[in-house]
């Protein structure tokens, strides 16, 4: 940019120079045309010469004016510029080149012909881009447009990748479920692409704020975008969320990354469609020893899918082994819970061992020992894990020995209420003696409807209340909540309003959110589920 500005004050011209002081741009002279540049590099004018004689208005093909103006979405560079040609490479949509290349709607053929007269022009050039993209821009002339109510377009513009039902106007032409729409506010503003489903209660899952197309080369940059994400913040990690459906832009697809193994989970009509395509980015960029689908949740049935679970690609047999910040675990593939394993707890894992390191621990809804094993490893005495599923405590067991940390990790199979209950139950007049220096509290969701949430708030204090009675003084509660529908203004003043009835002063010593591998986006509620805080009992 420095050297198109020192070149601009060397070539500047009187009119054009003025036109560019006025719009803060900066004049480049070229062989037989101008160049005008706006600074921040969103558009720009082109003053060209016609080295020939201007053809007449009515003849097919003729220009109505020298002057061409483009006002691309994109940016574009300089890559040559001789006494002979200019040349540019230009980044934007293929609509917006048609309309100010073409003033008159050019034919394919015309287009054609003027590039085979203007080979070694700024215009021929132009030219050979619109043709490239020409075929792109005749499959965007045949999707149906899904058009807006008034207002509903800025969530789509603030990056919320849902349209429901309810938002829509109507569809211009008749769309396939799962097929490729555009959508435009109601004013007929481009706003994106997306896919249609009229299945479900989300109509379209926006997939891109420009047109582009879907095949497996679209699917490939998407990963490894994505994967780039966890190794600038995961550098060490060889187990972490690969996709996070809306957090990366491909809503409805999950893709957990297991050593060498990979686990799709997929709850959109269009992403089923599109398996394939999946499953050969994946290859093409993992080389993965197997590809297992589980695709077991409730909401597929939503989308008009069937569940599914099946082995896409590769063998597998047993269970595989992985590592988590440096301890050794054993993931049941396909009979495990969910994809195999909770990774969005990755790093707190580690944060909470810093905190709850030493005397007696307890850990609650322990599921396969990922806290407690972290604890024991940290210092912690003992720690005792409670879980109500056998066979993840069987799992929680062989880790711990696989770890070297049998002797100080004790696993009971039980109802986390009832045990608390229990361990909190006096008589008239009698005080509940604390029992642990450290509690982890990491409960499954409560709720997955709104309308729970009371009742999970009910659960929340609970725990909570009976939890406070067993911690000793100057010991340190951890405690998780997963439910999108609890956020984390309500999780910590139910907290407080156990601590109130149970006579308990905290202080809040550390906040905790869902692994970089599961990514939030502000804009995208539904991204930021997990929360989580670690508390200090004042003596």
């Amino acid at each position: 940019m420095k050297k198109i500005k020192q070149n601009a004050k060397q070539n500047a011209v009187g009119p054009l120079n003025d036109y560019a002081a006025s719009r803060r741009a900066v004049v480049k002279k070229t062989f037989s045309s101008f160049l005008i540049f706006s600074r921040d590099l969103s558009s720009f004018l082109i003053f060209y010469r016609l080295s020939t004689p201007r053809p007449h208005p009515r003849q097919k093909g003729a220009f109505s004016s020298n002057l061409i103006e483009f006002k691309l979405l994109g940016t574009f560079k300089m890559i040559q510029i001789t006494h002979k040609t200019t040349l540019i490479r230009v980044c934007g949509s293929a609509d917006h080149l048609c309309k100010y290349l073409c003033p008159r709607r050019l034919s394919v053929k015309a287009v054609k012909k003027l590039h085979a007269n203007q080979t070694n022009s700024l215009l021929g050039v132009l030219a050979s881009w619109w043709l490239i993209n020409e075929s792109c821009l005749q499959t965007m002339q045949t999707l149906s447009t899904v058009l807006l109510r008034p207002g509903e377009a800025d969530r789509v513009i603030a990056g919320h990748p849902w349209i429901y039902s309810g938002s829509i106007i109507r569809l211009t032409a008749p769309a396939e479920d799962g097929a490729l729409v555009q959508v435009k506010d109601h004013r007929q503003r481009f706003l994106g692409v997306g896919f249609y489903n009229t299945k479900s209660k989300i109509s379209v899952r926006m997939i891109a704020p420009e047109k582009v197309e879907i095949d497996r080369s679209f699917f490939v940059d998407r990963i490894r975008a994505a994967l780039a994400i966890r190794k600038r913040h995961l550098p060490k990690a060889t187990s972490f969320r690969v996709v996070n459906a809306e957090s990366d832009f491909l809503s409805g697809l999950i893709v957990d990354k297991y050593a060498d193994v990979l686990v799709v989970q997929i709850s959109s009509l269009a992403m089923d469609q599109r398996k394939q395509m999946i499953v050969d980015a994946l290859i093409q960029i993992f080389s993965p020893r197997a590809i297992v689908e589980r695709s077991e949740a409730n909401f597929r049935k939503f989308e008009g899918l069937e569940e599914s679970n099946c082995i896409l690609e590769g063998e597998i047999e047993g269970t595989v082994p992985i590592e988590l910040n440096g301890l050794k675990f054993d993931v049941d593939i396909a009979g495990g819970h969910k994809t195999g394993l909770y990774l969005d707890q990755q790093r707190n894992y580690q944060l909470v061992a810093e905190l709850i390191n030493h005397g007696q621990v307890l850990d609650c809804f322990s599921f396969m020992g990922g806290f407690a094993l972290h604890c024991a490893r940290a210092g912690a005495t003992q720690v005792h894990a409670l879980d109500q599923s056998v066979d993840a405590n069987t799992a929680a067991e062989k880790h711990a020995k696989n770890n070297g940390l049998a002797d100080k990790c004790s696993f009971e199979t039980v109802n986390v209420f009832d045990f608390l209950k229990g361990q909190t139950a006096v008589r008239p007049h009698e005080k509940v003696v604390p029992k642990f220096d450290g509690i982890i509290l990491d409960p499954p969701s409560f709720t997955r409807t709104r309308s729970a949430v009371p009742d999970a708030m009910r659960g929340y204090k609970e725990i909570h209340l009976r939890a406070l009675k067993l911690l000793r003084p100057g010991g340190t509660l951890a405690t998780f909540c997963c439910s999108h529908h609890v956020d984390a203004e309500m999780f910590e003043a139910v907290i407080l309003d156990a601590a109130y009835d149970a006579r308990r002063i905290l202080r809040r010593v550390a906040s905790y959110t869902q692994s970089p591998d599961h990514p939030v986006l502000p804009a995208v509620a539904e991204t930021e589920y997990l929360k989580g805080y670690a508390y200090e009992l004042v003596n």
